[in-house]
């Protein structure tokens, strides 16, 4: 990949505190091959393990800002005006581009027409892991699928889950810039991408999946944080829907949904129990790590049901705060020396 002054694709990167696996995803996007000059931008959330200067050794746009004002919608929203690229890539630290061909197969279908103006990609364990990790993977298609608006609709009305119909994921997509600034992300506590399918979409927009593009996926958790991400997932799951039926009038019922969530709330250790069985027909150097991911698979149930009795108090989230994406331009700092005095807005 070659860097210029006016990119095709501008590959923007949030991170905080995850050197190690920052330095393993810049060194994979070296390997790209691309028709076109593309350029790293990464937005560093205060770390103090040496990210941000991990991105500038490898020739990164660097910026910051304070850790109080973070929002994944508004990250995303700020990475719109710190990108110059056409095409911007959404990257975590924590997706490996897998393959060399791994940009170019994500942007194709954006290039290839003019009616999609986004496009996300499968992901992968990057190792061996048991059936019970497995599933967090199992939503990703088999192959190459394009959501669009009258496709959105008729499942809508067929009673189909929009959530599950907006699937996408910012931690390896394409937008054209653009359609991200014209398509805000909002500021919803978790699946702030998938309210933008449907913000797109009903707009006459359309979403790609690419299943040849792959990247390799894994996030440490712990029982709080699979508890808070739970809790996250299912207010965020409960707006999307809400945002759909403001556009479709169709209104998804939700009741099995949220009787499954409280009953496996009640049913933990029972539950816990069966997933500790399971563990033990894995093979022997999986057991460990299965019996671990039950074990903190109970903080995400209680999330999950808690999440599903006090999502209205989140409805405000369905917003887009121009005012606090000011204020995080305001105070973000650009680290590059060539962006000191190159007129940035931060």
């Amino acid at each position: 990949m070659v860097a210029m002054d006016e990119p095709l694709v501008s590959i923007f990167i949030r991170v905080r505190d995850e050197a190690i696996a920052l330095r393993n995803v810049l060194e994979n996007l070296q390997r790209q091959v691309l028709d076109g000059p593309v350029e790293i931008v990464v937005l560093d959330n205060e770390s103090v393990d040496g990210s941000a200067q991990v991105a500038l050794e490898a020739g990164a746009r660097v910026f910051t800002f304070p850790r109080e004002l973070f929002g994944y919608g508004r990250a995303l929203n700020l990475g719109v005006h710190l990108c110059r690229g056409k095409i911007m890539v959404m990257l975590s630290a924590h997706s490996v581009p897998q393959g060399q061909d791994w940009l170019s197969e994500l942007v194709r279908p954006i290039r290839d027409n003019p009616s999609i103006g986004a496009a996300f990609c499968r992901q992968i364990p990057p190792s061996r892991v048991s059936r019970l990790e497995l599933r967090r993977f199992a939503c990703f298609p088999t192959s190459d699928a394009v959501v669009d608006r009258k496709q959105f609709i008729d499942k809508c009305h067929d009673g189909s889950d929009p959530y599950e119909l907006a699937l996408f994921s910012n931690s390896a997509c394409a937008i054209r810039r653009d359609v991200a600034a014209n398509h805000p992300f909002r500021d919803l506590l978790y699946a702030e991408d998938r309210a933008f399918v449907v913000d797109y979409v009903m707009a006459g927009g359309a979403v790609a999946y690419v299943n040849d593009a792959v990247v390799s996926y894994r996030r440490n958790m712990t029982w709080k944080s699979a508890y808070r991400v739970g809790y996250r997932a299912q207010v965020s799951k409960r707006l999307v829907r809400e945002l759909a039926a403001t556009y479709t009038g169709s209104r998804f019922r939700s009741a099995k949904d949220t009787l499954d969530r409280l009953a496996r709330a009640v049913l933990v250790l029972a539950g816990l129990l069966v997933r500790v069985v399971m563990s033990a027909r894995e093979p022997r150097d999986l057991r460990r790590q299965s019996v671990v991911h039950a074990l903190r698979s109970t903080g995400a149930t209680l999330g999950l049901a808690k999440g599903t009795i006090q999502w209205r108090r989140h409805i405000g989230t369905l917003s887009c705060d121009t005012r606090q994406l000011d204020e995080a331009l305001r105070h973000c700092v650009a680290l590059h020396s060539e962006e000191a005095g190159s007129g940035s807005p931060c």
